[in-house]
């Protein structure tokens, strides 16, 4: 899936403050995916070189946390398999998870002096 924007994800914060996003699944392997700092309530994911999109209505929790943290599990899900799991027509939840990976936060975005303040 190709996308120009990323509205409102599901993020979960661990009881340890890490923190995961389920998105949807995208097209192609990640290559040194970062998570960096955009806007209020918005984050840029970039996944692989050259390529990103913009991650909107991100939670406030979700923004505090990561401006501390290291990495962030990103978990891409197939949306038909989600569908058929809603349906009945699919039994094992696992089905639904594609991949799984790290990515980098870029804690300098997150600084006091970020686009939000120009």
């Amino acid at each position: 899936m190709l996308l120009e924007e990323i509205y409102s994800p599901a993020f979960a914060i661990s009881k340890n403050g890490k923190v995961t996003v389920f998105l949807p699944e995208l097209v192609g392997e990640p290559e040194t995916p970062e998570i960096s700092y955009l806007f209020e309530n918005s984050l840029f994911f970039k996944r692989a070189a050259g390529t990103g999109c913009p991650i909107t209505g991100v939670p406030e929790d979700v923004v505090q946390q990561l401006r501390s943290s290291d990495k962030m599990l990103v978990i891409e899900i197939d949306l038909d398999k989600v569908s058929e799991l809603n349906e009945g027509r699919l039994t094992d939840p696992s089905k639904v998870f594609k991949r799984y990976y790290e990515a980098m936060i870029d804690r300098d975005s997150f600084a006091e002096n970020s686009v939000d303040a120009i």
